[in-house]
């Protein structure tokens, strides 16, 4: 769907047809402000963990070693055509019982690309880092798109992808449940 200056896409990495909740991967194509042109921030959730606080499960880990093949700006009959990012950021959890699935979900594209990933923000509820949380993500993001034209691919915890999106310029009622 096409709202104003935000395009939102779900998509199953590994079945397209079976749009899991779990994994509900909201892209959430961000053409975050007129004054950086056409430049996109893709936002995923996490893959499929084992647990409430654990890491990825083997469905969430086949999922993160699919997305270098989604976002690889080729056409593909299960998916639409999604850039190769120019950037990577993942949410950071920074604490001793959260498994940092939203790093390990970008791994396989991050070695992929040989790009690092930015882990200096984390969101509030939960996640912190020295980046200012959500906020801090968002500047930071804006800032990586500005410079490098985009688009920026960002793994995010769920709870948090609202407060980001919404520091990225997205009304939260845009935002599929």
């Amino acid at each position: 769907e096409e709202f104003s200056n935000v395009r939102f896409f779900t998509l199953a990495l590994h079945r397209p047809w079976a749009m899991s909740r779990r994994w509900w991967l909201l892209l959430a194509l961000s053409l975050v402000a007129e004054a950086l042109g056409d430049s996109t921030v893709y936002v995923i959730r996490h893959g499929e963990k084992t647990w409430t606080l654990g890491c990825l499960s083997p469905a969430g880990e086949m999922r993160a070693r699919n997305i270098p093949k989604v976002f690889s700006g080729q056409p593909s009959e299960k998916h639409a055509t999604f850039s190769v990012p120019k950037a990577l950021f993942a949410h950071w959890y920074h604490d001793f019982i959260d498994c940092e699935r939203c790093n390990q979900t970008l791994t396989p594209m991050s070695k992929a690309l040989d790009m690092p990933i930015d882990l200096s923000h984390g969101g509030e509820h939960p996640g912190r880092g020295p980046g200012g949380g959500n906020a801090g993500a968002a500047v930071g993001i804006l800032r990586t798109l500005a410079a490098t034209g985009g688009p920026v691919l960002v793994a995010w915890e769920h709870i948090n992808i609202q407060f980001l999106t919404a520091f990225l310029g997205v009304a939260k009622s845009k935002i599929p449940n």
